[in-house]
């Protein structure tokens, strides 16, 4: 981790210095951007990190098989996919800023009923809703953070500024995925019942859940905080582009 820190530190030298950065950094330094970069990454957080621990659910604690299990899961990206055309409409109209707001309040209430998850639970009552729910906010996330992360970026930028758009989840997820192991960890340690038991895993599959939670509620914080129209909240995205939004 020292090294990476290091290593970071002398990326953003040489890029500074550079005349053809691979990597502008004033694409990083504009504030809404910067945002749209942060919750991409707690995006992916949700999406690659606490999806790890549902496969483990299915798989260990509801006895389904590798296949099965991975069909179980795709409820969240169908809602996400089928909401994705309203969501687009709502951005011409509404602004990516509320959007950014609502989508990290709906999807933790997804995670959250996934803390409720159970060694004798069933799938349609106790997995399926959450994921639904989860899709669903995630979709009113990620379709307008697209336009803000790639907003007032110069022709010749773009490419890198999508490029960013996509580490960050990559990035967000094994943070992610490292953070809720350890969470999960440390909660079926103190479970008291013997390690590797069926409660013991339950417990510590709902603790990543509801850490996964408060990092989409972190993200809704974000999204308040940095990305905020230049005129007033009911600005719209016109079909030309995006919103103005302030550095």
């Amino acid at each position: 981790m020292a090294a990476g820190i290091v290593l970071i530190v002398l990326f953003a030298l040489v890029e500074r210095r550079s005349s053809h950065p691979l990597l502008p950094l004033g694409i990083l330094t504009h504030r809404a951007r910067a945002g749209a970069f942060l919750l991409q990454a707690i995006g992916g957080s949700v999406t690659i990190g606490a999806t790890v621990f549902l496969a483990f659910h299915l798989q260990l604690v509801l006895g389904f098989t590798p296949l099965v299990a991975g069909l179980a899961t795709l409820p969240m990206p169908l809602a996400s996919t089928l909401l994705a055309p309203i969501v687009a409409r709502l951005l011409g109209r509404f602004g990516p800023r509320w959007l950014m707001i609502t989508g990290p309040l709906i999807a933790p209430a997804g995670m959250a009923l996934l803390t409720f998850i159970s060694p004798q639970g069933s799938y349609f009552a106790e997995v399926l809703p959450g994921l639904l729910l989860a899709g669903a906010g995630l979709a009113f996330l990620l379709v307008p953070l697209q336009n803000v992360a790639l907003l007032g970026v110069p022709t010749h930028d773009a490419g890198a500024a999508g490029a960013t758009v996509n580490a960050s989840a990559q990035v967000g997820g094994s943070l992610g995925l490292a953070i809720f192991s350890a969470v999960g960890a440390a909660a079926q340690r103190g479970t008291g019942t013997s390690e590797g038991s069926l409660a013991s895993l339950v417990n510590g599959y709902s603790a990543a859940f509801a850490a996964a939670a408060i990092a989409l509620l972190v993200g809704a914080a974000l999204a308040f905080l940095l990305i905020r129209p230049k005129n007033d909240d009911s600005s719209t995205l016109s079909d030309h582009g995006p919103a103005q939004v302030t550095d």
